[in-house]
Parts: structure tokens; C-alpha cells; sequence
């Protein structure tokens, strides 16, 4: 488990499917809201801090993604949380894990003057970080979508709806993706070149113009 997802201190926000989101302040207390800040959907009381993400998926709110605030500067809003995204088996944080790793393998590429699997390896990292920047602009997205969809409203079980808040949805949708395909194309080339011995290789498409 991530040391951030670990300490007890933490404000947590659960970003859920739809913009949906579940907030607990450090204790056993938790309110979910139709968006944050928007209306209240349902409260419970966690039975311990670590079982959080569990009960929500019992009760049918699986989490996409998580923020946490554990730091003065960032309760006052002078440094973004942390945002990790959860494993679809709702019980990790494999990105974070994964990024954690290949950070380890571009240090020790460089210690060992391998700069193209240094500048792969540190390439990957990177769009493992962006991509889940640009899940957690997402989800934030969907989130204010929401709340300005049921301002004076009652929700709807299944409703799609388009409104003056749906460019920014698809802006952060095609921006989620390009990073995904950005890193779709460090991978094939760290496979092609130290699995395959391809080094002409760049991206998914194949070689790159230069190289050809």
C-alpha cells in the first residue's frame, strides 16, 4: 500500500463512476455527494480506516480514483492532494506501484550509463504520472457535471443528459487518451528495443520516419 494512502491524518475523497463522490475527513464519518460539494446522496460510519474503499464498493460505489490531503499546504489549498488511482479489483494502487518501478529501473539505468533504457524507462514513469493527472482532471470534470445537473433537481436512475458543462468532459476525455496512447507507444518501444532487439522501433505504428 502507498505510504499516502496509508496515513490516518488524511482527508480522503473517493472520486466514484459519474461524478459521484464520497468525502472522509480524518475519522470514521462518511457523506456522499451527487458531486463535490453537491447533494447528499447517503452517510455512513466506516469500520476502520484501512476498510474505506471496501464499504463503498459494498455498498455499490466502486472507486475510480482517490485524493488525499495530509498536509497543512494542502488543506489550505497552496499544493494540489495526492491523487492515486485505484486497480479495478478496488483493493490497490497498481499504478502508483508500477510508476514507483519503473522509476527505480531508469535510476539504475543511469547509474549504469544505459541512457536509452534510462530515457524509456523515465518516459514511462512520466505517462504513468500524466495519465493519472488526467484521470484525476476527469473525474473532477464529471464531478462538477453533476452537481450542476442536480442543482435544484432530483436525480435519475440511468439519465444521460448534454450540457454547457459537457466540453469540458470531452476536453478531459481526449486529453486522458492521448496521454494513454503516448504511453501505448513508450511501452512498444521499450518492448521492441530490450525485448526484441528492435531499436528502430518508437511507437506502436512501427519505425519512425526518421529511422526508416
Amino acid at each position: 500500500m502507498n505510504s499516502v494512502a496509508e496515513s490516518q491524518q488524511a482527508l480522503r475523497v473517493a472520486w466514484i463512476t459519474g461524478g459521484v463522490v464520497a468525502i472522509n475527513e480524518p475519522g470514521p464519518d462518511v457523506c456522499i455527494q451527487a458531486g463535490m460539494g453537491g447533494p447528499y446522496i447517503h452517510e455512513f460510519r466506516t469500520t476502520s480506516y484501512e476498510s474505506l474503499f471496501a464499504d463503498l464498493r459494498a455498498l455499490g460505489f466502486p472507486t475510480v480514483g482517490a485524493s488525499f490531503a495530509h498536509s497543512p499546504e494542502q488543506f489550505h489549498g497552496l499544493r494540489p492532494p495526492d491523487f492515486l488511482a485505484m486497480s479495478t479489483d478496488g483493493k490497490r494502487w497498481l499504478s502508483t506501484e508500477i510508476r514507483q518501478r519503473w522509476r527505480e529501473v531508469a535510476i539504475a539505468a543511469g547509474r549504469a550509463s544505459q541512457m536509452r533504457l534510462f530515457d524509456v524507462a523515465s518516459r514511462v514513469a512520466s505517462g504513468l504520472a500524466y495519465s493519472e493527472l488526467r484521470l484525476s482532471d476527469l473525474l473532477n470534470a464529471y464531478s462538477v457535471q453533476l452537481r450542476s445537473h442536480l442543482h435544484g433537481a432530483k436525480p435519475k436512475d440511468y439519465e444521460a443528459f448534454k450540457d454547457l458543462n459537457s466540453p469540458a468532459v470531452y476536453r478531459a476525455i481526449s486529453a486522458l487518451f492521448w496521454e494513454l496512447a503516448v504511453l501505448r507507444d513508450s511501452l512498444a518501444e521499450f518492448a521492441a528495443a530490450f525485448c526484441f532487439s528492435q531499436m528502430d522501433i518508437r511507437s506502436m505504428s512501427g519505425p519512425s520516419e526518421v529511422s526508416k
